[in-house]
């Protein structure tokens, strides 16, 4: 793994954006998989957020009968990438 000045010195080359995403992927690698193609996803989230993301589930109970917040946030994100 690369030390944080050697991504630092190679991102100097790139814009902004990429260097953002070199330093994340090098600096802060993602968990391995579950299983499969399964990850688990953790994240600290305000009341705000909940009350979101419980209503959400009341709007697409017709479609996730149970609720799973991974169909939710699935559900959420096609809306949001494909519009």
């Amino acid at each position: 793994m690369a030390t944080r000045q050697q991504s630092a010195d190679r991102a100097a080359h790139l814009g902004e954006m990429e260097e953002r995403k070199l330093l994340r992927d090098e600096l802060q690698p993602g968990p391995p998989p579950l299983a499969g193609d399964a990850w688990e996803v953790q994240f600290t989230a305000d009341r705000a957020f909940r009350d979101k993301l419980r209503e959400a589930q009341r709007l697409l109970r017709h479609r996730v009968p149970d609720g799973d917040l991974g169909a939710i946030l699935e559900e959420a994100l096609e809306v949001l990438i494909n519009h």
